[in-house]
């Protein structure tokens, strides 16, 4: 009976469904001032921690002012179409975004 849900464990890996879901962080905090045990917490729970997403938004510049975020919006979704892509999952991995 172990034996068998060995096996069964070592398949599921195989197929991606045991591997630890990747994780991408994205906050407005430039990476050098990110608190890094934010990531280490994730990775303590089992998250692969793949990747820092800088979120970019006006407010958040020198001199910027506040706006319908649109713009911001879009290259974000196009920032985790780009992650997502790069990632190359395999069948039944799993990813998400955290911010």
């Amino acid at each position: 009976m172990v034996q068998e849900q060995d096996q069964e464990q070592e398949q599921g890996r195989e197929k991606g469904q045991g591997a630890p879901a990747r994780l991408v962080i994205a906050s407005d905090v430039p990476e050098d001032r990110f608190d890094r045990t934010i990531a280490r917490r994730f990775g303590d729970e089992g998250f692969d921690v793949v990747r820092y997403l800088r979120l970019q938004s006006r407010a958040g510049r020198e001199g910027g002012e506040g706006g319908d975020g649109k713009e911001e919006r879009k290259a974000f979704e196009a920032a985790v179409h780009r992650v997502e892509d790069e990632l190359e999952l395999e069948e039944g991995e799993r990813w998400g975004v955290v911010g």
